[in-house]
């Protein structure tokens, strides 16, 4: 993987299906017990032309990835498809996304790289499974650009290497999305640079170890963030621009905001943290205290913002979420695609 998560934070992320594919029964069930904890749900498939048909035809990849792909235009970006891609925690399908595949190079009718090859432009990370015999074309694979990762089966540390790969694949899955981000097309990359600033990037990572993040999803530019943890519980990190904090204060000054409410928010001790789904409108300077929080400063290479990490503050339908564990105990962590 070419990827390095603390260069870039994604706009969304969330665990993923893993289909696994090996002629071997018993080699599926142990590679699928060492990776269920890595993934959404693993699926079997003893036959590579089933697990094809599955992934050309049944399967129905995420709207929202079709969206963003389809590179939005800045108006929809801003209006609709930020504001809403937290609304995916309402629906278990995102966690029938599939994100990687996992192939034994070895198998009867079409070898590991043959079936690679069929996914190339499918957006699916493939990892390989090899032996000492393949390996060298594993290596000459990966180079091509035809797999993203390859483990050699009899590696006493393979199924924790193998874990390894499939975390780091999912979050360059969800980043490779977040590409029409890029430098680039500046009306995107100007307003949400925060994203690639490694100041940000260090301290979101910081953040999700420190909470214990599983899912993320952005709200709002430049940067803020929901945030679910492995219980369901969810955070929000705010962050906002000097420039922003001005435009606010400006016209707060005139509403009667309290004294000290404004001496904060001026010296950026304070920030206004606020998400209605239903009413986005930002408070009046009177009746804006229950949403002004303690302001952190963080100097990144453009500018300097202002962030605050706090729980229960985005405005979400709570009883509606659905939840990894809650999917996991219906749908079961492995499921067999063939017998």
């Amino acid at each position: 993987m070419k990827h390095n998560k603390d260069t870039h934070v994604p706009l969304w992320f969330h665990p993923t299906a893993v289909v696994c594919v090996d002629d071997d029964a018993n080699c599926l069930r142990d590679t699928a017990k060492a990776i269920k904890g890595q993934c959404s749900y693993v699926m079997l498939y003893k036959d590579p032309k089933k697990a094809l048909q599955f992934l050309n035809n049944a399967y129905q990849p995420d709207p929202c990835v079709h969206h963003l792909v389809g590179r939005p235009d800045e108006n929809e970006l801003q209006q609709d498809v930020i504001p809403q891609l937290h609304h995916a925690l309402y629906a278990s399908a995102r966690f029938e996304q599939v994100a990687v595949a996992v192939v034994d190079h070895h198998m009867p009718d079409m070898n590991g790289l043959e079936f690679c090859e069929k996914l190339r432009h499918k957006g699916i990370y493939t990892v390989l499974l090899t032996n000492v015999l393949n390996e060298k074309h594993a290596v000459q694979a990966f180079h091509d650009g035809s797999i993203h990762g390859y483990v050699h089966k009899g590696d006493p540390q393979a199924y924790k290497q193998l874990q390894g790969l499939i975390g780091q694949a999912q979050q360059e899955y969800f980043w490779q999305l977040s590409q029409f981000l890029r430098r680039d097309n500046s009306s995107y990359y100007e307003e949400y640079q925060l994203l690639n600033e490694p100041a940000f990037c260090h301290l979101f990572a910081q953040v999700q170890r420190q909470l214990g993040v599983q899912e993320h999803y952005l709200f709002e530019a430049p940067g803020s963030f929901l945030l679910l943890d492995k219980q369901g519980n969810d955070h929000a990190l705010f962050t906002a621009d000097h420039e922003q904090a001005a435009v606010y204060l400006q016209s707060a000054e005139s509403e009667g905001i309290p004294q000290h409410i404004e001496q904060g928010l001026a010296q950026r001790e304070l920030m206004l943290c606020y998400h209605n789904a239903r009413n986005p409108t930002l408070p009046a300077g009177n009746t804006c205290a229950p949403y002004v929080h303690p302001a952190k400063q963080l100097p990144c290479q453009q500018k300097t913002y202002t962030y605050h990490l706090g729980q229960k503050m985005v405005d979400l339908q709570r009883e509606r979420m659905v939840l990894l564990q809650d999917f996991q105990a219906r749908r079961g962590k492995i499921i067999k695609c063939f017998e």
